[in-house]
């Protein structure tokens, strides 16, 4: 075998996650299984708390690396977290949003032949080909997570899990450091945060189809490409076709 060809048949594999890469040294005829369990023996983390995306979709692990890509010397995998299962289900609460597995933000959602599409939020996140297993791990939110930006206490912690957001600072505060906060801050329950517009405070309106970007009757619409949100709660029919969807991704 030639020099040419012994280099054609190594990879490199490099794993993504949380800003920190490792790079597994593979050969193409290798199961991706084999790599994978490589990587989560260097990062000390167990298979069914990670999920791993090649190109914006799920890696199929029964595949051998030349079948996912047989032309790059380097793949990048971004790897992400689920919620540890040892969390107490009290500190898990369901968005009332179909969000980001990422960021937690607030996405679009798309149903294509019984697979979920997850993309749109303000990070320009994608997430293609899920299942509806997958769509119930990720839209579970860890209130212990949710902290105070003055004192640390989360938002689990606290009385009714009551918390606030300053819109003026961009911060999250527990009920008693909302209290002896700034006065003159615009500061809204969190609950809302995914409600009120960052710059003006006022409820969003409409979205920019372009920029995905949610917008309240203060905002300059003059450079957005405007859907008003009423439009999307009036549209019954596409309501009722996403319903029967998630229906049927059910049985």
């Amino acid at each position: 075998m030639d020099l040419f060809q012994i280099k054609k048949e190594k990879i490199s594999i490099n794993f993504h996650l949380d800003g920190e890469e490792i790079k597994i040294e593979s050969k193409r005829n290798e199961y991706m299984k084999e790599i994978i369990k490589q990587y989560l023996i260097k990062i000390k983390k167990n298979h069914e708390n990670c999920f791993f995306l090649y190109k914006g979709n799920m890696v199929k692990e029964e595949l051998k690396i030349e079948e996912i890509n047989n032309k790059d010397n380097v793949l990048k995998i971004l790897v992400y977290e689920i919620e540890d299962h040892d969390i107490c289900e009290e500190k898990l609460k369901d968005s009332k949003y179909i969000i980001c597995p990422s960021c937690k933000e607030i996405s679009l959602i798309n149903i294509n032949n019984y697979k979920i599409n997850i993309f749109n939020c303000k990070n320009k996140h994608c997430f293609s080909n899920l299942l509806i297993s997958d769509l119930n791990n990720f839209q579970k939110i860890d209130e212990s997570k949710i902290l105070c930006y003055k004192c640390n206490k989360n938002k689990f912690e606290t009385i009714n899990n009551k918390f606030y957001k300053c819109l003026d600072c961009n911060i999250n505060l527990c009920p008693l450091c909302n209290s002896s906060h700034n006065k003159n801050h615009r500061k809204i329950d969190y609950e809302m945060k995914n409600n009120c517009c960052e710059n003006h405070g006022e409820r969003y309106i409409a979205y920019c189809k372009d920029c995905n970007q949610n917008l309240c009757d203060l905002c300059n619409f003059t450079k957005h490409n405007i859907n008003f949100l009423y439009k999307f709660k009036n549209d019954k029919e596409n309501i009722f076709q996403l319903k029967n969807k998630l229906e049927d991704l059910k049985k």
